[in-house]
């Protein structure tokens, strides 16, 4: 497979980053989709594990009904298309203009069809080329993280074991990580199922490995009104509060000129299974029956956004809350 140069995959990170004679190397896209009502919420996850039993494979997550399936495949299934985004495992197929699926197994049979709208990309510059910023750069990272689109409209309808699900003006939203191992703890939520608003929202909070150390890390943006408002680390933004109770996360996230304010509850988890040194071996839960509430304000105090989404993504792995207000930076 031949491999893409190395600033234009900085630059796109919905390409394929990897390469399938390395060892010990994981890569996988997040396709998340919501119906116009809310009511349904399913996404899929298409990638690579190149350690012990080396595959090509596609998760599926139903957020309504808290089922999750896990469809392995032969490595040489998976084809990346050099220097453009269509990914191929068997015959599912996923890009920018869509998705198709035609998946067996684990008791489950699901055929179906998603049309997407334009992605709305991520801001990128020289110096915060996606939204790690400076740390895409950086040759030894555990873990890197892109966000292909962080909305678009979404059409289609799937059937699974039978039963279909439409999803007409429905809301989508593609991210994607790679590398070796995903965090030891991590906390991520992301919504985009806001009333009357094309709105998305991520968070990630991170123990990050760096130079035999670690640091806890964050991303997180809120998309409203056309507007990125963009709370991270690398931008010296600061995580001003961040609790679990209960199942619940609260988080506080502040820079110069704005503030936001994140609660999210989790409902229903599904088990989906993560890479630890490249292979796919990790089980961990993910909602994406979560209910989230965000508030943006400016510091002065002027409310420039609220709202409220249903069916929203979050995974809490580890403990991360209790490790930020204890450990922070050792």
């Amino acid at each position: 497979m031949k491999r893409t140069g190395y600033l234009k995959r900085i630059f796109n990170p919905e390409l394929f980053q990897g390469d399938l004679s390395r060892d010990g190397y994981f890569e996988g896209w997040y396709f998340k989709h919501v119906s116009h009502d809310a009511g349904e919420a399913m996404s899929f996850i298409p990638g690579v594990s190149l350690a012990g039993k080396k595959m090509a494979f596609v998760q599926f997550i139903d957020g309504k009904r808290g089922k999750t399936a896990f469809f392995e495949y032969p490595l040489d299934a998976f084809k990346a298309e050099p220097g453009g985004f269509d990914i191929r495992v068997g015959p599912n197929r996923f890009s920018a203009r869509g998705i198709d699926l035609d998946l067996e197994g684990s008791g489950m049979r699901i055929r179906g069809r998603f049309e997407y709208g334009p992605f709305t990309r991520f801001p990128r510059t020289l110096l915060a080329p996606g939204v790690m910023g400076w740390y895409s750069y950086v040759p030894v990272m555990e873990c890197y993280h892109g966000v292909v689109s962080a909305a678009h409209a979404v059409r289609g309808e799937v059937r699974v074991n039978g039963r279909g699900y439409a999803f007409g003006e429905g809301r989508g939203y593609v991210e994607k990580d790679w590398g070796v191992s995903f965090p030891e703890r991590w906390i991520w939520a992301q919504a985009n199922s806001f009333a009357e608003s094309d709105a998305s929202f991520m968070l990630s909070v991170a123990k990050i490995p760096w130079r035999g150390r670690y640091f806890s890390g964050f991303l997180c943006f809120l998309y409203a009104g056309g507007a990125f408002y963009r709370f991270m680390t690398w931008n010296r933004s600061r995580i001003e509060a961040l609790e679990d109770r209960g199942g619940t996360i609260r988080a506080r996230l502040g820079n110069s000129r704005y503030a936001i304010s994140v609660r999210v509850s989790a409902r229903d988890h599904g088990k989906l299974i993560a890479p630890r040194t490249g292979s796919m071996e990790r089980v961990i839960k993910e909602s994406i029956d979560a209910l989230l509430e965000v508030e943006l304000v400016d510091r002065a105090g002027k409310l420039l956004f609220r709202g409220t989404s249903p069916r929203a993504g979050c995974e809490n792995v580890g403990g991360m809350a209790a490790l930020w207000a204890g450990e922070e930076g050792r």
